[in-house]
């Protein structure tokens, strides 16, 4: 029974290593997470227009030929528009992205007041299948006047490719600790197994989540537009100025009135001190003279 329990251990113990070097390097594209579907762009001098990888349903051999064409791609983009109205430019963009496959990813929008007129400004940010990317870029250009468009590639074929070989040993660890676990008569192995394979599925679960991630990146394009509308023209707002703005333009008008009156007074009593005293000395001088 001693022997046979070492035994186990050190099975365990080697699994563990094993699994630990062959999670380092790389793999094939099969055995990734549940048959999900991947949209791949080819690599330059493919005809195809696309691949489509699934993995669990090819052979290793059609998986390693997929990973050597394909190239996996997050495609990005960001946008400033000046558009005549933001509330029809929002709409007839999300249409567009619907249209095409895809869905608002978010929105938001703000108003500004000034001289009693009111104009929006906000953000929509659109995802779109990979493959209508350019024609959505193309909507957001006719949509209004562009003042900023940029555009970024990100190639992530390695990482893809590490996190399903990664998943694809770690589903093969959990598969033989589930074999130890069921030709095991000890209690104490038995407890040891169960809990490196709790473990081993804790780790499945976050590649996973991890991996659809990048796929869902990679298979739907991110378009990020910035609509603004035209500020109103302050000289037009003051050039047709309505009752009350005319009613308080007088007031403003009587106050810088009264206002300058003030100020020429003041600069004025000095003088006025100056010169008045002598010639009013004189004149006090004079007509007590004359009586």
């Amino acid at each position: 029974m001693r022997v046979r329990r070492t035994f186990v251990v050190v099975a365990v113990a080697a699994l563990l290593v094993l699994a630990g070097c062959l999670g380092a390097g790389g793999g094939p594209l099969d055995g990734g997470s549940g048959g999900d579907a991947v949209e791949a762009t080819p690599a330059a001098g493919d005809a195809s227009a696309g691949t489509t990888v699934q993995s669990g349903s090819n052979s290793g051999e059609q998986s390693m030929s997929a990973a050597a064409d394909a190239r996996f791609r997050i495609r990005t983009a960001e946008a400033s528009v000046t558009v005549d109205d933001f509330g029809t430019a929002r709409r007839s963009l999300v249409a567009e992205t619907r249209s095409l496959g895809g869905y608002l990813g978010s929105s938001r929008q703000q108003q500004h007041h000034a001289d009693n007129q009111t104009w929006t400004t906000g953000t929509v940010v659109l995802r779109v299948p990979a493959e209508n990317y350019s024609v959505l870029l193309d909507a957001v250009r006719a949509s209004g006047d562009v003042d900023r468009v940029s555009t970024d590639t990100r190639d992530v074929t390695k990482r893809a490719v590490d996190l399903r070989a990664r998943l694809e040993n770690l589903k093969a660890q959990r598969d033989r600790l589930r074999e130890m676990y069921n030709e095991t008569d000890s209690t104490e192995e038995a407890l040891a197994v169960q809990e490196r394979l709790s473990e081993v599925q804790t780790e499945i679960e976050q590649v996973q989540g991890e991996l659809q991630v990048l796929e869902h990146r990679v298979a739907y394009s991110t378009v990020t537009v910035h609509l603004d509308e035209q500020r109103p023209d302050r000289s037009a707002v003051a050039s047709r100025p309505g009752i009350v703005g005319a009613f308080v333009s007088s007031v403003y008008g009587v106050v810088d009135a009264l206002h300058t009156l003030a100020l020429l007074a003041a600069y004025a009593i000095p003088y006025l001190v100056v010169f008045l005293l002598p010639v009013g000395a004189v004149v006090y001088g004079v007509r007590r003279y004359r009586s």
